[in-house]
């Protein structure tokens, strides 16, 4: 979604699609080349509906994918594990936003630096974060692998179904 569509402009065009479905737009952020993200939660009949398409918000074309949940430490702030698995230094006293002790993200003054990677311009769990970026790579990667194994699943039954008849 273009910086300047505003989440109004956006509920239109998504209930262009799903019409009275039920549906909620959350966490509307910044994100790259002077975009915006949003969260869209909804029920999975228009989720199947909004993820065939591109949408039109305002004159840009929008891309829908469906959200995938990385598992976040409160410890080291790295992804792709728990606290409870966690091996990495314990920065849960640090701020999520600048990496210092003393204060919460809520409260920082300071300029962003991400805690886990050490890099200026972005907190922990931003989409900026190469550590972040790299994690979600594989997540992808391992859910195409789950889809892909499913469908070949489900074909391999069908097949065996059509045979047996």
């Amino acid at each position: 979604m273009d910086s300047m569509n505003t989440p109004e402009e956006m509920e239109v065009a998504i209930r262009e699609r799903i019409q009275d479905e039920e549906m909620k737009i959350e966490n509307v952020r910044p994100n790259a080349n002077d975009t915006q993200a949003a969260t869209i939660i909804t029920t999975e009949t228009a989720a199947q509906k909004l993820l065939e398409h591109t949408i039109k918000v305002g004159m840009v074309n929008c891309t829908l994918e469906r959200r995938i949940d990385m598992e976040r430490c409160y410890k080291c702030w790295a992804v792709g594990h728990t606290s409870k698995k966690c091996t990495g230094p314990d920065r849960s006293k640090m701020c999520q936003k600048c990496g210092e002790e003393g204060h919460k993200a809520k409260e920082c003054r300071n300029a962003e630096k991400c805690p886990a990677c050490k890099e200026e311009g972005h907190r922990a769990y931003s989409g900026r974060c190469r550590m972040f970026k790299r994690e979600l790579q594989k997540a992808r990667k391992k859910k195409k692998k789950r889809i892909q194994t499913k469908t070949e699943e489900k074909n391999r039954r069908e097949t065996t179904w059509k045979a047996v008849i």
